[in-house]
């Protein structure tokens, strides 16, 4: 049952879930410039594929005539479906269908497919995962998302030896270091501590603290493996801190990742995780790189910040693949005419603008952090009066 109806023929509201998709996955602008005509060749694009995965064309077809907004911020299909039913199901009444195959027929899954997830998905039941993080690990499986982390069936952990360990885990020709912290995330001293700790652990040729420095950037378990995949700075929500234009903003405090992924834990269903980058202390000349100070970064974060016009990046950051400087402490302010202040003591951030530096970035990506990726077993008491959810009668 969906808070807002869809079998409302005569209703002229579109479904609204265009800020949870915008919040969601932190890319785009609700403001559009594509024409209607390119918006309507997304969209077909889009159902095809979702006929592929196993969704019902004729509820797809029904469903995408009540959307009025830009489909897809630049993602590719298969990312932006697997964020548009995340978000579809973040607006369903989940304690109304408490059983788990009636959830994938009410997204629209054809009954076949609905079954193959179902069994999918049986093993987490009794496991500490909530409800809707159990139906989003059936999404991911529906459309063939990244290889499996320490399960040949999906994307989460259940080997509970590996837990606040680091472990390799391959993405595409690349390995990365990636750890399993079976604590949600917080911005606790008690789990900043025990982070640090396991980053003083991680391989010495992974991350030499004599040459680099640690970076962060706080997204969900699904963006993390994109980012790992292929990391894209045009993703990125415009008129940030530093330009106009689109970027990757990485930071290089712990704390200040854990408080945006604290922040925004509820759009990512508390599935939390912090990409770890391996920063050069000194940025080779091979990129383009500018360190904004002083009048120059007041000028630039005061334009980026008040968009003006989304059409042409800033002059003085125009040609740069990287942009180091302060983070904005009163964005707010500075979209009203105030001037731009600095954090007390000042916080810093890195930013990809343009594909050199995605690439710098991504060579110098080692791994992620995994919050409550993989959690003990409940005791089978907490089980019973806990889990009052139930798979259905279909095998």
């Amino acid at each position: 049952m969906l808070r807002q109806k869809m079998d409302d023929s005569d209703s002229d509201t579109p479904y609204d879930i265009e800020s949870c998709i915008f919040e969601l996955v932190g890319g785009g602008s609700k403001k559009s410039t594509k024409t209607c005509s390119k918006t309507n060749s997304i969209k077909t694009e889009i159902i095809n594929r979702m006929e592929l995965f196993g969704w019902n064309r004729l509820f797809l077809t029904k469903l995408f005539a009540r959307f009025h907004y830009p489909m897809s911020y630049g993602r590719h299909t298969d990312a932006f479906i697997e964020d548009f039913i995340k978000a579809y199901i973040l607006h369903m009444d989940l304690e109304s269908v408490p059983i788990l195959y009636d959830v994938f027929i009410q997204i629209g899954l054809r009954p076949d497919i609905a079954k193959r997830v179902l069994q999918i998905c049986k093993p987490l039941l009794g496991e500490s995962y909530t409800y809707s993080q159990i139906i989003n690990i059936g999404v991911e499986f529906i459309v063939h998302k990244y290889k499996p982390i320490g399960s040949n069936v999906t994307t989460h952990i259940f080997e509970k030896d590996i837990i606040n360990k680091w472990f390799t885990m391959d993405v595409v020709k690349k390995s990365y270091m990636c750890i399993n912290i079976n604590h949600t995330i917080s911005t606790s001293k008690m789990l900043y501590t025990r982070i640090q700790q396991c980053l003083e652990l991680i391989p010495i040729h992974n991350h030499n603290p004599n040459t680099h420095d640690f970076h962060f950037h706080a997204t969900s378990w699904s963006s993390s493996i994109n980012i790992m995949n292929e990391l894209n700075h045009a993703v990125g929500r415009p008129c940030l801190d530093f330009g106009i234009k689109s970027g990757f903003y990485i930071s290089q405090t712990l704390n200040d990742a854990l408080i945006l992924g604290w922040k925004r834990s509820r759009f990512f269903h508390n599935e939390v995780a912090i990409v770890l980058f391996s920063i050069p202390k000194i940025i080779p000349n091979t990129c383009v790189y500018k360190h904004l100070i002083g009048e120059e970064w007041i000028h630039v974060t005061t334009k980026a910040r008040m968009c003006e016009q989304r059409v042409l990046e800033l002059p003085e950051i125009l040609n740069c693949d990287l942009v180091f400087g302060n983070m904005v402490a009163n964005p707010e302010d500075v979209k009203k005419g105030g001037v731009p202040l600095t954090h007390t003591p000042p916080k810093t951030q890195l930013v990809s603008k343009r594909i050199h530096g995605d690439l710098f970035l991504q060579d110098h990506c080692i791994g992620c952090i995994y919050f409550q990726k993989c959690v003990p077993s409940q005791t089978n008491t907490t089980r019973k009066n806990k889990n009052k959810h139930t798979l259905s009668h279909v095998s």
